[in-house]
């Protein structure tokens, strides 16, 4: 039943009830969060966060690269309502993450990044930019880049993008008129660090690559079994990067089909995940992928 639902894989299902999960998580936060004491709520805060974080580089990422219905009227309501779970149009998020592949983090050696999320786009001296900046300025930036990128959408995208905003401008009317003080005090300060964690490990994701302009070391990978279980295989994003549009359960077969090629370019492989990659100056050390 499920293979004829789903166009790559009966295992999407598990992505799908997890965004059903994380909006009523929002709702039943937003209708209790009053009956919490301080510290419950503030790990509902931080829950919240999470959920945004996974959402985008999980859920939301593998349906740009792999849609996960076979019927195209499926992904496109998918995509509208998955909107409001990242509360950001999901035509843009696809533009924007496609736009970072096909530029792949490049330099800003011609003073101008073509990859808008390049870590390179605002660092000096042809460097990567800070860490501590790129993550907390990045989602202004993103905004930028949604309103001035509007008006060159196609007519279809631009269609969709109406609809998707609508639906984050109505769904915000909600919030505020079941409790703005949530939605001011709670949610969004949630939202934002949640998208800083997001540019955070894609900082990370970069940050130690051999080589921006190597099509096989231009990443950085992590290879634990227990967070790309728990990630959907994520934190293989070298192999991501050589096969984006590859389905996320065979990214290991990437691995595999390239390990030459990644050895010879040096690829670099991180023993912490990049979500936490500001420890890997402290443990970690450069070798090849293996």
């Amino acid at each position: 039943m499920l293979t004829k639902i789903f166009k790559y894989s009966s295992y999407d299902l598990v992505l799908v009830c997890l965004a059903i999960i994380q909006f009523t998580y929002n709702i039943f936060w937003l209708t209790h969060y009053k009956t919490f004491s301080p510290g419950l709520n503030f790990l509902a805060f931080l829950a919240c966060s999470y959920f945004i974080h996974y959402n985008v580089r999980t859920i939301s990422h593998n349906h740009v690269h792999c849609p996960f219905f076979k019927n195209e009227k499926f992904n496109e309501l998918f995509a509208l309502a998955n909107t409001s779970n990242i509360f950001l149009p999901f035509t843009f998020f696809r533009i924007h993450h496609l736009v970072h592949h096909r530029y792949s983090n490049d330099t800003n050696k011609e003073g101008k990044a073509k990859d808008t999320s390049s870590t390179y786009l605002h660092g000096k001296n042809e460097r990567q930019e800070p860490i501590i900046t790129y993550a907390l300025l990045s989602y202004g930036r993103q905004i930028g880049e949604m309103v001035r990128s509007a008006r060159v959408f196609k007519k279809r995208q631009l269609r969709t993008f109406y609809k998707e905003t609508f639906l984050i401008f109505i769904l915000g009317v909600f919030y505020v008129f079941i409790d703005w003080k949530w939605f001011c005090f709670l949610y969004l300060p949630a939202y934002y660090l949640g998208w800083c964690l997001i540019h955070l490990e894609n900082y990370y994701e970069h940050y130690r690559a051999t080589n921006p302009e190597d099509r096989f070391a231009n990443s950085v990978s992590y290879y634990g079994k227990f967070y790309n279980w728990f990630c959907c295989n994520e934190a293989y994003h070298q192999e991501h990067h050589i096969e984006p549009f590859r389905h996320w359960r065979k990214r290991p077969l990437t691995r595999y089909k390239f390990k030459e090629e990644m050895q010879r370019s040096r690829a670099y492989v991180a023993h912490i995940p990049s979500l936490f990659g500001f420890l890997e100056s402290i443990f970690g050390r450069r070798y090849s992928n293996g």
